[in-house]
């Protein structure tokens, strides 16, 4: 991951940016709705590279799903890692972590919670999380 693209996170305060055909676009929003914003829009990213803050199990079934070629995560969990791998999307991060955690650190963040529930399938991961943000 070329460190540019790594800078455009700290650079632009932003919840995420993806890089595709030399184009930088940026996502703007809190925990997982910029992705679900991103990915409700329809757009065309395979292939694409995307930088993000917090890579769980859910972005990385976002990413999956979108057809990202590369990540990185400033903070990535061990089992967000092992999903892109599995799926082949090279991943690289700033901190690995054992868990993407809710904010108090009490326990795990409800999107990791619905794709435990979903067995790490990208897909209904993907579209149960939808239906959860959606639904709030």
């Amino acid at each position: 991951m070329k460190q540019e693209y790594i800078d455009l996170l700290k650079e632009n305060d932003v919840a995420a940016a993806y890089i595709k055909d030399d184009n930088i676009h940026f996502c703007y929003g809190k925990m997982i709705k910029p992705l679900v914003d991103l990915y409700l829009s329809k757009e065309d990213l395979k292939g694409a590279i995307i930088v993000d803050k917090i890579v769980g199990r859910a972005a990385a079934s976002f990413f999956i799903e979108l057809g990202i070629k590369e990540c990185y995560g400033e903070v990535m969990s061990k089992p967000g890692l092992l999903l892109l791998k599995k799926y082949g999307v090279e991943a690289s991060y700033g901190t690995l972590t054992e868990n993407i955690m809710r904010h108090d650190g009490l326990d795990l963040c409800p999107m990791e919670k619905i794709c435990i529930a979903q067995k790490e399938d990208p897909k209904a991961c993907v579209q149960a999380i939808i239906e959860k943000v959606i639904a709030h």
